[in-house]
């Protein structure tokens, strides 16, 4: 199985992360503690650059959620770019591309307009995908792995979800009619 080899360079202040192979389960930890060690340094300016990524895996979306809420508020800036189909897809699945800047290469991802990742609309994404939002969102996913996703993203943005309704009640069986009744229907003129 493939890992990920991060590379890592700086273009115009943005820290530029290309990350050649997978993002998932066993290698977003590598990123995340990368990612860490940057913002503990006092980097505040991102751009991810997806070209050489094969995949991205729910844990690879969750680093990028946790980057974008340390850096919400105006307190930082995240680019993504280069993304080939199969990777915008998981974007889209998760209904993230929106919350996030995602641009077509990385010369537009350090120059690009300023613009705040907002934890708020992140975590009222992550919740309408649970189907526990504030406001109407798209009916909840079929998919459990993207249900998961969401989860996880609404737990790092801090979002409380509430227990889900208790199902409802089964309905009482019908009541048979009583043999005075069917008698007193079927005579009648």
């Amino acid at each position: 199985m493939k890992g990920v080899e991060i590379l890592q360079s700086e273009r115009n202040g943005f820290a530029v992360f290309a990350l050649a192979g997978r993002l998932d389960t066993k290698t977003a930890p590598d990123f995340e503690k990368k990612l860490l060690e940057l913002l503990k340094g006092g980097t505040r300016r991102y751009a991810i650059d997806f070209t050489p990524t094969e995949y991205v895996s729910s844990a690879g979306l969750r680093v990028l959620v946790m980057l974008a809420k340390k850096l919400a508020g105006g307190q930082g800036r995240l680019v993504l770019c280069g993304m080939k189909e199969t990777v915008r897809e998981v974007f889209e699945i998760a209904g993230f591309t929106s919350l996030f800047t995602i641009t077509a290469t990385v010369d537009e991802a350090v120059v690009s307009t300023p613009g705040e990742v907002k934890s708020e609309k992140l975590a009222e994404r992550a919740a309408g995908i649970l189907g526990r939002g504030r406001r109407a969102a798209a009916p909840p996913p079929v998919d459990s792995a993207v249900a998961e996703l969401a989860a996880r993203a609404a737990r790092a943005l801090g979002v409380k979800l509430p227990e889900p309704p208790p199902p409802p009640p089964p309905a009482p069986p019908p009541v048979a009619p009583k043999a005075e009744e069917k008698k007193g229907k079927w005579f009648r003129r």
